[in-house]
């Protein structure tokens, strides 16, 4: 099948020459590339989608020569930035007419133009004396800088427009009555000729456009330039649980003793600790419960450090988590404790007892906790992978502890940000004694950053959030890479007065510091009433994140205006119209799915999805509509005669399972008018953007690149490759 629709013949110097595109089902030309065999550079084109077919235009440069020209037609799927057709336009040669026009479409490249540029003004400067050229010089300059007019604000035009108009009527008059006689090239070329590359530089041509995505995107060769299209992916997770974990943290009551009190948070899953030891030993807040072991097995504690701090004078002996053992269920007898310190410890024993009777926190006076907060778990083995919560002892999602799923925008919007490299927006904070605190935090955790303590600081100082410090305290001129935690409230530590907000500090994407930008930022509110799902598959995606995972997912599209549906969300309450019936999986299905599946992935409440030999799962289809609730250990009874159903249906009356899984072909729905709007008013920034959302929602971007930028980055990796190969 032809992808491209050729009005042969093609004839040098022709102009105006239009090709049409013939997209087959499932691909979209995003960009047409055209070039001679051997250029260095291709010239690209966007197609002109409001034409039916999209139609892209030949650039009339390439058809100055014979020579024939090359088109490929770009994408971006799921297999990458790719050329998905490549053809041939055979062009005939032929004399230049006598009435052929020289006009360009938009494709020049920044370096192209320079040229033509330096060579117009050239040619003009050799029939003007020194005086005369500078006088046209300051005409120029001043068109330029008009021509920038509304790119800029308020202020800075104002600044601008007091003195602009008077110096091009000066200017003007003097370079008009320079003018010599004779052939030469016009004035009014070499207008056109920095008209052009004003357009350039404001992003309405194509120049050279560059393609990245990810959670978090730096782009190191931005221009000032409207974005060329932006798309923000959904995605879907859920926690589950082995059920490792042991110990049952809501036994635990409130308790002070001693001028500390220690509380456990259901809604952080973490213990906390507050005060100062003030009274010889101290013993508080036990819990007495009584968990069967395995006499003579391994067991561990873990003490997950969350935040806040905990000091200990010298002499102090120590601050611990312990666990009490016992042969019997009403004594306990000292078993393994854990220091509390501000990081993560853990300890393993032998236990040669059969109960488990007791927790508690012991300490010796001198022993100060500022909110210290932590998680404990106890588990078989001398090991720990990593925490979980409580689930009873077993895997979750289960039926009795089902585990919620979140999408990205669950909270009804996304905030996307468009902004220069420094995040640390240090005017947003409160200046109290030595810190800087409550700087508004739009940093995501997991990801890399860089902390810039500015030479004119008086002071060593750290960035904390909330009252982890992420950097410890560095010297003045100094910078620190960190990964970012769970938190809210950023701050400065000053370390000592003679901090303040006017101080450059900085905070920019990555393990290396760039140069220091003020910061400066745009937002895009993206509104979503049902979140933004997405569902992980190995293979077939639309999006793959940074860790190389695919996700089908719903999509945003903001250069087509369209929202795009892939993911199917339900609730499921036992009700009639669910027609739930007997599997012979041990279990029950109902006939609720919208369209035939065969094992897709996919979420559900209460069950980890699998195959009907593990207890307490689910799977989608097998080439039909159903869900499968199979092997259902704690509702499936063979003895009874609806062999359970009834139970079931009870419990998701009482339990509704929300499950999801995707569509074999998207919904599209338009974007509103305001949304496009918000969007056609981003910019990029020059040198270096950076790209970031509130919700670790995917995202890809087409943008403009500055071209020095740009080819100084491109030499820079083949250097580096040169160097490392």
């Amino acid at each position: 099948m032809e992808m491209l629709r050729k009005p042969y013949p093609f004839y040098q110097w022709d102009t105006g020459r239009v090709l049409e595109l013939d997209e087959p089902e499932g691909l979209t030309v995003l960009r047409v590339d055209f070039a001679h065999a051997g250029d260095a550079e291709a010239l690209s084109v966007d197609p002109d989608r409001s034409a039916s077919p999209p139609a892209v235009a030949v650039p009339n440069i390439l058809l100055q020569s014979g020579d024939d020209i090359l088109v490929y037609l770009r994408t971006v799927d799921d297999q990458g930035n790719r050329t998905i057709w490549k053809d041939r336009l055979y062009v005939r040669e032929r004399e230049r007419p006598a009435d052929y026009v020289y006009t360009e479409t938009e494709v020049f490249t920044y370096t192209q133009l320079e040229t033509r540029i330096n060579e117009v003004a050239s040619k003009l400067s050799e029939y003007r004396t020194a005086e005369e050229q500078d006088a046209v010089d300051e005409v120029q300059t001043a068109r330029f800088e008009q021509a920038l007019t509304g790119y800029r604000t308020a202020a800075d035009q104002d600044k601008i427009d007091a003195t602009q108009n008077t110096a091009i009527e000066t200017a003007q008059r003097t370079a008009d009555s320079k003018q010599p006689a004779g052939d030469y090239v016009s004035q009014n070329e070499l207008d056109t000729a920095v008209q052009d590359a004003v357009s350039q530089i404001q992003g309405s041509t194509s120049a050279i456009v560059n393609d990245a995505s990810g959670e978090v995107i730096t782009l190191p060769d931005s221009a000032d330039a409207p974005l060329k299209d932006l798309h923000v992916y959904g995605r879907t997770t859920q926690a589950s649980t082995t059920g490792a974990q042991l110990f049952n943290a809501n036994l635990y009551t409130t308790q002070t003793r001693n001028g500390v009190t220690a509380q456990y948070l259901p809604e952080e899953d973490c213990f906390v600790l507050d005060g100062a030891a003030t009274n010889g030993v101290l013993l508080f807040s036990s819990i007495h419960f009584n968990l069967p072991i395995t006499k003579g097995g391994t067991y561990s504690i873990l003490v997950q450090y969350v935040s806040g701090t905990v000091s200990r004078p010298a002499g102090t002996e120590k601050a611990v988590a312990y666990f009490g053992a016992s042969d019997t269920i009403d004594t306990s007898t000292n078993w393994k404790d854990v220091n509390l310190d501000n990081a993560d410890a853990q300890g393993f024993r032998v236990c040669n007892y059969d109960y488990i009777t007791k927790f508690w926190f012991y300490t010796t006076t001198g022993a100060t906790f500022n909110n210290y907060k932590c998680r404990i778990m106890l588990a078989k083995g001398s090991s720990i992978p990593s925490y979980e919560p409580y689930t009873g002892g077993q895997p979750s999602p289960s039926p009795e502890y089902p585990q919620e799923i979140v999408s990205a925008g669950n909270s009804g919007s996304i905030e996307a940000h468009i902004s220069k490299s420094n995040l640390l927006d240090v005017s947003s904070g409160a200046l109290n004694g030595w810190n800087i605190e409550k700087i508004t935090n739009t940093l995501r955790p997991g990801y890399m950053y860089t902390f810039s303590n500015p030479a004119e600081s008086p002071v060593a100082a750290a960035l904390y959030v909330d009252d982890t410090n992420l950097t410890g305290y560095i010297d003045p001129g100094t910078t620190k890479s960190f990964k970012m935690v769970a938190g809210n409230d950023l701050l400065i530590g000053g370390g000592s007065e003679g901090i303040t907000k006017e101080m450059r500090f900085c905070v920019n994407p990555g393990d290396t510091a760039l140069s220091y930008e003020p910061y400066t930022s745009q937002a895009l509110p993206i509104p979503t009433p049902n979140g933004l799902p997405g569902i992980p598959v190995n293979s077939g995606g639309n999006y793959t994140d940074e860790n190389g995972q695919q996700w089908i997912c719903d999509e945003i599209d903001f250069g087509r205006g369209k929202y795009m549906q892939r993911v199917w969300k339900t609730t499921l309450d036992g009700s009639e119209d669910e027609g739930w019936v007997v599997s012979s999986r041990n279990g029950f299905n109902a006939r609720v799915l919208p369209e035939v599946s065969r094992f897709r992935a996919g979420f559900c409440t209460a069950l980890p999805q699998g195959n009907s030999i593990i207890p307490n799962s689910f799977s989608l289809g097998n080439t039909n509509f159903l869900f499968y609730a199979q092997n259902l250990t704690s509702f499936y009874d063979g003895a009874l005669e609806d062999k359970g159903l009834s139970g079931w249906k009870n419990y998701l009356s009482e339990h509704p399972l929300e499950i999801a899984t995707y569509l074999d072909t998207p919904i599209e729905t338009d974007l509103s008018a305001e949304q496009i709007a918000a969007y056609k008013a981003l910019r990029t920034y020059y040198p270096t953007t950076v790209i970031t959302n509130d919700a670790d929602a995917g995202q890809a971007v087409r943008y403009v690149a500055d071209t020095k930028n740009y080819i100084d980055g491109k030499i820079s990796a083949l250097e580096q490759a040169l160097v490392s190969g």
